[in-house]
């Protein structure tokens, strides 16, 4: 989602500290989509707080690993030991008979061990912190268990300064795979996906209200760049447009969109302002005050 609300789980013995603590529950979704001779094994989730004074203290989901075996091995190992006194014998084989049925019958022994073994286990689920404790990582494994597309909730509980009304987080989604060719399998980059989350403190109406505008102009953003991306040529019909002299190659970058919103507006700015309507330029100016609201929430 484009905001989310944080709840104010402080304890007595940090507040003393001048700091409070925020809990976010944030719903990430995953679609898998791949050709047949291709395998999602692997998605990553990074989330960082977008401002030096946040600190990750705990997060959810943790680490948890899974075994094809349920429950434990039972093991059973038997040593056994054997001697036998050897005897030659010479006369009619009836005496020889009686004489190796004796033989044979010698001294046994033997041990054997019982026990239970647990079986060898496999990573599931990996996750910590980042960047020095300002973020946490997810790492979902593909298990014949579990399925890595639908939804999972990811918490995360962060130190802020008791001033703290709201502020920003970004995700980072990366999947990753194995893809099968006639002399083996190779990794691949199955897709990414990064976002900017604007969150507030629950019950700050004010707050509130400056994260959802900000959250609006993303959105018409995005939706503007969207609608362009659909209109604007191939790359290809692009070049052989501008061979012919009847298609100019699109001025404005592809990802555009996607960048403005990312925090790399200052350095692209100037360089698509120039190709937008200007209510679109207006919006673009509003989106930028609108983020410094934001992050100001955060002091």
């Amino acid at each position: 989602p484009s905001t989310i609300e944080a709840c104010d789980v402080t304890t007595e013995d940090v507040l003393l500290q001048d700091q409070r603590l925020v809990e976010l529950v944030i719903p990430v979704s995953s679609l898998v989509g791949c050709r047949n001779d291709q395998r999602v094994l692997q998605m990553m989730i990074q989330i960082r707080g977008l401002g030096s004074s946040i600190q990750v203290v705990d997060y959810g989901p943790r680490t948890q690993m899974y075994s094809d075996i349920d429950g434990s091995i039972q093991v059973e190992q038997r040593q056994d030991h054997t001697a036998s006194i050897g005897i030659g014998a010479s006369g009619t084989a009836a005496e020889i008979v009686k004489l190796d049925a004796k033989a044979n019958a010698g001294r046994s022994s033997g041990r054997t061990e019982r026990y239970n073994q647990i079986p060898a286990q496999k990573l599931l689920l990996a996750s910590g912190t980042i960047s020095r404790g300002s973020g946490a990582y997810f790492k979902f494994r593909h298990s014949p268990q579990t399925t890595l597309e639908g939804g999972h909730e990811l918490v995360l509980t962060m130190r802020v300064p008791a001033t703290w009304r709201g502020g920003m987080l970004r995700v980072d989604c990366q999947a990753t795979g194995k893809e099968k060719y006639l002399l083996g399998e190779s990794d691949f980059s199955a897709g990414n996906a990064s976002f900017v989350v604007a969150t507030w403190l629950k019950g700050d109406i004010e707050a509130r209200r400056i994260v959802e505008n900000y959250s609006l102009l993303e959105s018409r953003i995005r939706s503007f760049a969207h609608s362009v991306e659909r209109q604007s040529p191939s790359r290809h019909e692009g070049v052989l447009g501008t061979l012919v002299g009847n298609k100019p190659e699109p001025k404005l970058p592809g990802d555009w969109g996607s960048r403005f919103a990312l925090f790399d507006s200052r350095s692209i700015q100037g360089q698509i302002k120039p190709h937008l309507p200007q209510s679109m330029q207006r919006t673009t100016d509003q989106f930028l005050a609108s983020r410094r609201n934001v992050l100001k929430l955060a002091r």
